[in-house]
């Protein structure tokens, strides 16, 4: 996701085209996401001179060195979402791409203890919508 002036309205857009072209059934899961950036990358845009506002915006760096929104956009974009997905909560898995777990308890309201327990409910998750008659362990 990229949060720039009017996101609200057109993510609101996209998640209501989402919900009227697709039954909960069709769908295995959803990813959310912020955009994140590589200094490189950062440098390789600046270096082509393309007219861009993306790096305008103001970016915090996280551990691994990488540049992304502050905490509380992200907390602010996947809250919206989640609540204009709210149809779906129940029927199709949802998860945050790459977040750690503070984020995750604001939006979701709970987080993973290590990426292996995320892992097996994501996996049960998608294997009972690919195999809905067996079941599993």
């Amino acid at each position: 996701m990229i949060y720039f002036e009017g996101w609200e309205v057109e993510y609101q857009s996209i998640v209501e085209r989402i919900l009227e072209n697709f039954l909960p059934e069709e769908v295995l899961f959803l990813s959310l996401g912020t955009i994140t950036f590589i200094k490189p990358v950062m440098q390789k845009i600046r270096e082509m001179g393309n007219s861009s506002k993306i790096l305008q915006m103001d970016f915090a760096q996280d551990p691994k060195g990488k540049l992304t929104y502050p905490d509380e956009i992200k907390v602010l974009l996947f809250n919206h979402m989640l609540k204009a997905l709210s149809p779906w909560k129940e029927k199709v898995f949802m998860y945050l791409c790459m977040e750690k777990a503070s984020i995750w308890q604001q939006t979701l309201g709970y987080a993973y203890p290590t990426n292996e327990d995320f892992e097996r409910v994501f996996g049960r998750a998608v294997m009972s919508k690919v195999y809905p008659s067996e079941k599993l362990i």
